[in-house]
């Protein structure tokens, strides 16, 4: 027990500061196409994804992070940034949600479907090294007791229920914020035998990118939808 105590003295403060680690998770292609030849469309073509259109513009939402196009570049036409989280500007909530739940609120989670990297991902928001509590955030049990609705996955047909069920339950105002590129519209699942009947995603206030998203990119997507960072 000694020993377990003396180490744990030893050792620093090992929380880190949204500003403290945004430079290490640059992570998302963005193409200067004012660099690449006329004839070069080899991003294009090797993109596992189909995320580069033929104006060379990178989708937020289908790019998987997998950085081939960073890779082949002969032109250093390519380079890293972080990856933009997306506000629905067709949103009703934001502003009214805003003046409430500026400084603290609480989020169920619900998994709707998916490979579990997300949700290893926003498991990993509560570790002692990211500490999404130190900016007054915390996950509950119950939707009853919830201010945000954050999910994972494509809502197949077996959760469409239950994930409905949840946005009934919680109290309003509320947000939704999906993370991942499946929750966000771009996933495998969209034409599949378990696909939902949801006829759109305008219920989803903030769209957080990425497969799977870093948890300093989930905890600034959280921080964006309150307003307290740009």
């Amino acid at each position: 027990m000694f020993k377990v105590l003396n180490r744990l003295l030893r050792t620093k403060v090992i929380t880190s500061s949204i500003d403290e680690l945004s430079e290490s998770f640059k992570d998302f292609p963005s193409i200067d196409a004012s660099l690449c030849p006329n004839n070069c469309n080899l991003c294009i073509e090797r993109c596992p994804s189909h995320a580069i259109d033929k104006d060379k513009k990178i989708n937020y939402i289908k790019c998987t992070n997998c950085r081939l196009c960073f890779d082949i570049c002969k032109f250093k036409a390519i380079e890293l940034i972080e990856r933009p989280i997306i506000i629905n500007e067709n949103s009703k909530n934001i502003e009214m949600f805003r003046k409430q739940f500026k400084d603290s609120v609480h989020i169920r989670y619900v998994d709707t479907g998916e490979c579990n990297a997300c949700l290893f991902e926003v498991n990993a928001t509560s570790n002692s090294f990211y500490d999404i509590d130190q900016y007054g955030i915390s996950f509950v049990a119950s939707p009853k007791h919830a201010d945000v609705i954050l999910f994972t996955g494509s809502i197949v047909r077996n959760m469409e229920k239950p994930f409905l069920d949840t946005l009934v339950a919680i109290p309003k105002p509320y947000l939704v914020i999906a993370v991942g590129n499946c929750a966000c519209g771009n996933n495998m699942f969209v034409s599949e035998y378990a696909k939902n009947n949801l006829p759109d995603n305008d219920f989803i206030d903030v769209y957080i990118p990425g497969c799977p998203p870093n948890p300093l990119l989930i905890i600034k997507g959280i921080l964006k939808a309150l307003g307290r960072i740009k």
